[in-house]
C-alpha cells in the first residue's frame, strides 16, 4: 500500500492535518485500486476529514499554491481542487440519521 502513498499530495496532506490536530482518511477508488494492486490508482482522490472537510481543503490548496481554486459545495459540505493530474474532494465526517421507517 505505501507504493500508491508516494505522490508528494499525500505528504502535504499529512504535513497540514498533523499541523492542524485532526484526522484524515483516505477512501474511495484510490484505496480500492491499491488493494487490488491496479498500476495506477487513479487520478481521484478523496479524502474525509474529521471537522470541515471545506476548511481542510482550502488550507491545503493555499500550501500547495495559493492559486488553486477551491470548489466548495455547501449543501454537500464538500470542496475540491484540481492539482496536477489530480482532482482530490475533501468532506467532513457526518453522523446521519433516519427514522426507523424511511429504510
Amino acid at each position: 500500500m505505501n507504493i500508491c502513498l508516494n505522490d508528494k499530495i499525500f505528504r502535504i496532506v499529512s504535513e497540514v492535518v498533523t499541523a492542524e490536530g485532526i484526522k484524515a482518511y483516505l477512501t474511495g477508488g484510490w484505496v480500492r485500486d491499491c488493494l487490488l494492486k491496479r498500476d495506477h490508482p487513479g487520478k481521484d482522490i478523496d479524502i474525509v476529514v474529521i471537522g470541515s472537510g471545506i476548511d481542510i481543503a482550502e488550507k491545503i490548496a493555499h500550501s500547495i499554491d495559493p492559486e488553486i481554486r477551491v470548489s466548495v459545495f455547501k449543501n454537500f459540505g464538500t470542496a475540491m481542487f484540481h492539482w496536477k493530474e489530480y482532482e482530490i474532494e475533501f468532506v467532513g465526517a457526518r453522523k446521519e440519521s433516519y427514522q426507523r421507517g424511511s429504510r
